[in-house]
């Protein structure tokens, strides 16, 4: 797992909101577009399953809040991870998050390798 497809996450997720609103204006598509949604769920599922088999939880949570909770098409900002994580915000706490982060992408890698 990569970090280009861990930002994907939310994309995909706004991606599945936009083919439910298409969904319950074009019911005609129906068959079309749970195919898609179907095929992204999947995508979906790739990458949380990549960020659950971190061993770690800190680890797995920075992921999870930094790829996958964030609001609309927007990653959640490093302040709130932090805030989130350690209910501070300060220099030390985002230093932190930054080497959490990149253990955690370190270790997504070699998971998967």
């Amino acid at each position: 797992m990569t970090k280009k497809q861990l930002l994907t996450y939310i994309y995909l997720r706004r991606e599945i909101e936009n083919q439910q609103e298409r969904l319950s204006r074009y019911p005609a598509y129906e068959s079309e577009i749970v195919d898609k949604m179907e095929n992204i769920r999947k995508e979906m599922s790739v990458i949380r399953a990549a960020i659950d088999a971190l061993k770690s939880p800190m680890e797995r949570e920075v992921l999870r809040l930094r790829y996958c909770d964030g609001d609309a098409c927007r990653h959640m900002p490093w302040r709130e991870v932090a805030l989130n994580i350690y209910g501070d915000d300060d220099e030390r706490q985002m230093q932190a998050v930054y080497r959490l982060h990149g253990r955690a992408l370190q270790n997504i890698r070699e998971i998967e390798a």
